[in-house]
């Protein structure tokens, strides 16, 4: 199953040192520092609490990813017992095949019998 396009856009366009400067802002401690004045700032602070639930749910799809992401195949133990056992159902379908295939000569051999016998009658 493929993965939809993402909602979103970016928050802001920074690169280069321009994000560094953003990054630095963060390190130093601003975030938290509005995180901890919900009455002053509640805009921020709703904003803030939505992005951290985002990345609670990050959190989580990234581990579902990391479980399942070496999932993707088979062992050789498991392909060669999957081989194993439709071989052994091929060799039943193969013998049945060959009694039904003995029952239809049979069956040929007798009606051809059968049309003999009629053309004996028919000419007698």
């Amino acid at each position: 199953m493929a993965l939809e396009n993402a909602r979103y856009t970016a928050i802001h366009d920074k690169t280069g040192s321009d994000k560094d400067k953003l990054k630095d802002e963060f390190d130093a401690g601003h975030a938290q520092r509005l995180a901890g004045r919900p009455d002053k700032e509640p805009l921020i602070s709703s904003i803030m609490y939505q992005l951290g639930l985002m990345q609670e749910e990050l959190d989580y799809l990234r581990g579902i990813i990391s479980s399942n992401k070496d999932k993707t195949g088979i062992t050789t133990a498991q392909a060669n017992a999957m081989l194993t056992q439709n071989l052994g159902k091929g060799f039943k379908l193969q013998r049945k095949l060959a009694s039904l295939n003995q029952l239809l000569l049979s069956l040929v051999s007798l009606l051809q019998l059968f049309q003999a016998k009629q053309q004996l009658i028919v000419y007698l």
